[in-house]
């Protein structure tokens, strides 16, 4: 691949280092890599190891200067046509996300750092659709501050190359420029000296006399360069004055970290800058201007990896707890140290190396779609766009179905939030009631993909009945291939209705059907051809999104919840039964359901949690329901692997909303279902369970029978529903690796 990282500049940082670690590992691995910046100390090193530079001004924000970094990286990325443009700061990131909605090429990010939030850098940061993180609060930073999908940012590491940052390096040149005392201790701080992050450095510098005087000869060297670096310089004079020599070495800006990770006895700082320290078995003080841990060790390691060894969110460090630290590894024995640092090279070499990063990025890289800018192959009609969690996760699984079997498959999703989607999805969207965009994009495409879900069906109206029909009937006219992809059929009511689906069924070139009983209502409306060519499916749902537990732990953390603790999760929704009598269930609802939930919760000493799958339809009664059991938790906006994360670590699964039956059903959870509509029904008997209760009869007492039934006898219902889940998955395959045959 030929891939264009931009970043601002390429001085000491810890972001810096990671983007030449980065670019030299992929040139190894064959990519061509290609880095735009301001420059830098560490332009040398890119070049030496065969990596092109172009010099931008991109660290500034003055207008003159974002107008040639634009018009600079517009001719580049047009000459060169990159595969992957990979910006990594908030400068490059915008101008390059402009460039992408003028040029289409794929575009992704890396968050190193939180920024601050201004509502102005909000309207101007563009992270792209596709978005790595250096730590999941990283990860959540972008959630919560710039509304990102959780599904669309991957959590990296700060790579390391354990063979550079080594004790075992020549350290003869570094004493001699500095005409250091060989056999003296050393202290070494490496960092970015800009006042927003230099607090840990400038308050070793100044209390550094307090080290000396308890270890005297003691040398403390303070490796980078920026816009406090001054007032390191008079902290540092400060303290050699009071320490009656010059126990403070300030080095400027360095690229030969390597030399001086091996030639200290104590590290003090965070980031990546502490890992190369670590992997060059040095023990460690995690300090840093976000947050102090103190001397690194095992008791530490998963807080310390939750926020990427930067100290986020911990206590402020003062001089005191810095130098208390640095003066007891001084103080240890030599068996002690070399555990320390024996342990700290472990750590690195298991969680950290440069090979691990690397193939985090390409893994992304590979699985960001087709261009977004490209119009052809498939267009995909349904109930898209309208905040409905299960009908989203749906549509994010048969995307990642399709390009599972054709990874540059050009995609088009018809959707009522079609700049949202395109986000969420990065797939090309086209608003669902724009008929001129519909046909241009008809004009380009193989296939139209009608589902999946229950679209055939004048259960909730005509009006939808009439809407994908007709965007059936248009595409066969337009000339593409039409695939009813893993549809249920019905209800039909009307004999309208029936007449209508009949005829567009008929016109289909690929038949898939979720269940049994769609097969038998084609053949009860008059679809004998159909029927014929139909194949019994599974819902697209059935593919498993991948899901990153360590995120998952997080999510519960931050919703005050024990990733260790016992769940079962809830969904309910608010409405009329689909049946047509239209008949309310709402109060029934409210007072069986609660009660069940409360009691079973009580019982069993497990928390529900509620899973609101459409805002608009089912927030109130979702809490009325969880205030009046008196129990869980609400959580609202989960994205689509996270509520398959979430769901893996229930026990087992109480729903009216039929997809969380089918997430359940793939994930091997076992269910319960209240059944509203006979697609739930049709399902539950599909998959051969028989725990389902009717919105119009059930009580309270019939839900806590079942679930009483789940709970002790669990392993025996999850090993059935293993072997159930492994043959719908198949079958939801099928259905993609067949629409790919059909467009070839």
């Amino acid at each position: 691949m030929k891939i264009l990282m931009t970043t601002m500049g390429l001085e000491i940082g810890g972001a810096e280092t990671h983007i030449v670690e980065l670019s030299r590992e992929l040139t190894r691995l064959g990519h061509k890599i290609t880095v735009a910046s301001s420059g830098g100390v560490y332009e040398k090193e890119l070049t030496e190891h065969g990596i092109s530079h172009v010099n931008l001004p991109l660290g500034s924000k003055d207008p003159r200067s974002l107008i040639k970094s634009y018009i600079g990286l517009k001719k580049l990325i047009k000459r060169e046509n990159f595969d992957i443009v990979h910006a990594h700061a908030r400068i490059p990131a915008a101008i390059c996300g402009r460039l992408a909605k003028k040029l289409g090429f794929k575009f992704i990010t890396t968050a190193h750092y939180d920024f601050k939030v201004t509502a102005f850098y909000k309207k101007i940061t563009n992270w792209g659709e596709y978005q790595l993180a250096v730590s999941h609060d990283l990860k959540n930073y972008l959630i919560k501050n710039y509304g990102s999908n959780p599904d669309n940012i991957s959590v990296t590491i700060n790579g390391i190359d354990t063979e550079k940052f080594t004790c075992e390096r020549d350290i003869t040149p570094i004493l001699t420029e500095f005409a250091l005392d060989k056999d003296a201790k050393r202290v070494l701080y490496v960092g970015r000296i800009d006042k927003e992050v230099a607090h840990a450095a400038l308050v070793l510098a100044e209390n550094a006399y307090k080290i000396a005087q308890r270890h005297p000869g003691t040398q403390v060297m303070i490796v980078g360069g920026g816009t406090a670096f001054e007032q390191l310089k008079a902290n540092a004079e400060r303290s050699n004055e009071l320490a009656g020599y010059k126990c403070v070495t300030l080095t400027g800006p360095r690229t030969d970290i390597s030399s001086f990770t091996a030639m200290c006895d104590v590290f003090v700082g965070v980031s990546r800058a502490a890992l190369e320290a670590m992997a060059a078995k040095r023990p460690t003080v995690l300090a840093g201007a976000q947050g102090y841990m103190g001397i690194f060790e095992e008791s530490k390691l998963e807080l310390a990896r939750a926020n990427n060894f930067t100290c986020r969110g911990e206590v402020i460090p003062d001089g005191d707890m810095i130098v208390n630290d640095v003066c007891a590894l001084l103080s240890a024995d030599k068996t002690e140290l070399e555990a320390i640092g024996n342990y700290n090279h472990e750590v690195v070499k298991k969680y950290y190396s440069v090979a691990k990063m690397a193939g985090d990025y390409l893994a992304v890289y590979e699985n960001c779609g087709s261009r977004m800018s490209e119009r052809g192959d498939i267009i995909i009609s349904g109930y898209y766009g309208f905040a409905n969690l299960g009908d989203d996760t749906l549509l994010r699984s048969l995307i990642a179905s399709l390009r599972h079997e054709k990874p540059d498959i050009k995609i088009t999703v018809l959707s009522s939030n079609s700049k949202k989607m395109r986000s969420l999805y990065g797939a090309r969207t086209v608003n669902r009631y724009n008929i001129p965009a519909i046909i241009a994009e008809m004009k380009h495409a193989k296939l139209l993909i009608n589902g999946g879900g229950n679209l055939i069906q004048d259960g909730t109206s005509r009006k939808s009945l009439f809407y994908y029909t007709f965007i059936m009937k248009l595409a066969k006219k337009m000339g593409l291939k039409l695939a009813l992809y893993a549809n249920g059929i019905g209800p039909l009511y009307d004999k309208r209705s029936m007449k209508l689906a009949a005829k567009v069924i008929d016109s289909a070139d690929m038949i898939t059907l979720r269940d049994p009983e769609s097969l038998e209502l084609i053949k009860e409306i008059g679809c004998h051809n159909a029927a014929e060519r139909a194949l019994i499916s599974a819902d697209p749902a059935f593919n498993r999104l991948d899901t990153d537990p360590k995120w998952i732990e997080f999510v519960l953390a931050r919703e005050g919840l024990d990733p260790a603790g016992r769940y079962f999760m809830v969904s309910v929704r608010s409405g009329n039964t689909l049946d047509g009598s239209k008949t309310s269930y709402d109060d029934r609802v409210v007072s069986e359901l609660s009660r069940a939930v409360g009691e079973i919760s009580e019982k069993y000493s497990l928390t529900p949690i509620f899973v609101p799958f459409q805002s608009e339809v089912d927030n109130d009664i979702t809490e009325r329901v969880q205030k009046q059991a008196g129990a869980g938790r609400i959580m609202s906006g989960l994205s689509a692997s996270e509520l398959c994360g979430i769901l893996d670590m229930c026990e087992f699964a109480l729903s009216m909303r039929l997809h969380l039956l089918i997430f359940a059903a793939s994930h091997c959870v076992p269910m319960i279902g209240v059944s509203y509509d006979k697609k739930v029904d049709s399902f539950m008997r599909y998959i051969g369970e028989d725990k389902l209760a009717d919105v119009r009869t059930f009580t309270a007492d019939d839900i806590i029978k079942m679930a009483v039934e789940i709970i002790e006898n669990a392993d025996a219902v999850r090993s059935a529903l293993e072997k159930k889940s492994e043959e719908f998955c198949e079958l939801a395959k099928n259905d993609a690796r067949l629409v790919i045959d059909m467009i070839k």
